[in-house]
């Protein structure tokens, strides 16, 4: 089962609370903070109930999938329970990431006879009030109290810096600021993030200079682990070692001027962001997005995001995929990033989350669609395999939404597509809705759009 809903909608904080009472019902409770094939078969799940979280499931489903597989149908003494959380769906067949999953099992029915059949639980914005109540409970924690007229304000706020969402996560940024003595009120999206980013690099090298007194070369090269370490979801000291030399080497170097550390490991415990031989990404997501974005944009390192044969890593293409959706509006000024994203090799595998950017960019972005559906073309004719043919008619239908001119173009495409795989209703639906589009910018014809719809 999952709980799914946008970045920041409070997917992640309703399952600890959960899973904290399910402990104090005797429940063991995993949550992986990396994974490998290993650790899932590694846990401990036959001595107690137990359920196992899993989060950012689109990067892990290969792995996840296999491992379901293998467990299901198991007999065991105690519950097995597992929970997902992910952005998009209401079940399985109807999100980015479940084909996916069910792609790497060889009986994907037989697994499926395991999961409860209840669509996932959906997260939608909350209402005025829930809201409000936020935004006056976490004014009071901070010993502020807010009036009717300027609660009502930093309400209004909310729903301007992110309509129709209306996330919880911003609505405590929004309280901080004013409880701190701010004009969130006047702000925009971009001025609420970089408040919180830059109390959280604050707060950072305050406890750095406790530690080390004043190192900014330390600061600098600690900076840049984190955004690795973000994009990849947290880091091991090991990967950081092998795959990071240079970043390691420059992190000796500084560690072993100073007298009080014992280790690298000693250096990022006592800055609390390490545990279990792991270097922990910054959260919540919309913050460590938005953290690695501003520092690539500063510091024009693209390289740490864009690494040797990144569109075949499934951590850093969902990585990207989730920055396109999340902050589309700061990567169109981003030329570096667009030059990389585009500038794949036809040579090696490729990801299915780089097929799912492209989609993505064709939604979200008017200029870059044209490039995206183009690149997406020519994958499809690489491989002509139906999961790419679906995400190639999506993609044509957002072009057709963009630019009317093409529509027609894009439904002779789209008709192409639909006639080869007849049985893909997946290709069907972008097919139909093109040429219910095409119906209006074509009345006279609207009898054979019709005709053909009837077909369908």
């Amino acid at each position: 089962w999952a709980v799914t809903g946008s970045g920041g909608c409070g997917k992640s904080r309703l399952v600890y609370e959960f899973t904290k009472k399910l402990e104090n019902d005797s429940w063991q409770v995993y949550w992986p903070q990396t994974l490998n094939d290993n650790d899932l078969n590694n846990l401990n799940i036959t001595n107690s109930k137990t359920i196992i979280v899993i989060d950012y499931v689109q990067a892990y489903a290969h792995i996840i999938g296999k491992w379901m597989e293998n467990i299901a149908g198991k007999e065991r003494v105690f519950p097995l329970r597992i929970l997902l959380i992910e952005r998009d769906g209401s079940n399985l067949n109807d999100c980015s990431w479940g084909n996916i999953l069910q792609k790497e099992m060889c009986r994907p029915n037989y697994v499926m006879e395991f999961c409860w059949k209840n669509n996932f639980l959906q997260l939608v914005p909350l209402s005025d009030e829930d809201l409000l109540n936020i935004i006056k409970q976490y004014a009071n924690w901070k010993n502020k109290k807010l009036n009717p007229s300027e609660d009502k304000k930093l309400l209004n706020t909310l729903k301007t810096i992110d309509p129709d969402l209306y996330r919880p996560l911003y609505a405590l940024f929004i309280s901080d600021a004013w409880s701190n003595g701010d004009k969130p009120e006047y702000w925009d999206r971009k001025q609420i993030l970089q408040y919180v980013l830059d109390k959280e690099n604050e707060y950072f090298q305050e406890k750095l200079y406790q530690i080390t007194k004043r190192k900014p070369r330390l600061f600098n090269i600690l900076q840049e682990i984190r955004v690795i370490a973000t994009i990849k979801r947290n880091l091991t000291l090991e990967s950081l070692k092998k795959d990071y030399i240079d970043i390691w080497n420059d992190l000796e170097k500084q560690i072993n001027q100073i007298n009080d550390l014992e280790s690298i490991d000693d250096l990022f415990y006592q800055l609390g962001i390490y545990d279990y031989h792991t270097i922990f990404a910054l959260r919540p997501d919309l913050i460590g997005e938005y953290f690695v974005l501003m520092y690539l944009k500063n510091n024009e390192k693209y390289n740490l995001l864009f690494i040797d044969n990144w569109t075949n890593n499934y951590e850093i293409s969902e990585f990207i995929n989730r920055l396109i959706i999340d902050y589309m509006t700061d990567l169109k000024e981003l030329d570096n990033f667009w030059k990389l994203f585009f500038d794949f090799n036809s040579n090696i595998q490729l990801s299915a989350f780089y097929c799912i950017s492209l989609v993505n960019i064709t939604f979200f972005n008017s200029i870059y669609c044209k490039k995206a559906l183009e690149t997406l073309k020519i994958i499809y004719f690489m491989t002509t395999i139906p999961a790419v043919a679906i995400l190639y008619a999506k993609g044509l239908l957002n072009l057709s939404c963009h630019y009317p001119d093409e529509c027609k173009n894009c439904i002779d495409e789209l008709k192409a597509l639909s006639d080869k795989f007849p049985d893909q209703i997946d290709i069907a639906i972008p097919y139909s809705n093109g040429l219910v589009n095409l119906s209006c910018h074509y009345p006279d014809e609207c009898k054979n759009f019709i005709d053909e719809l009837k077909a369908l």
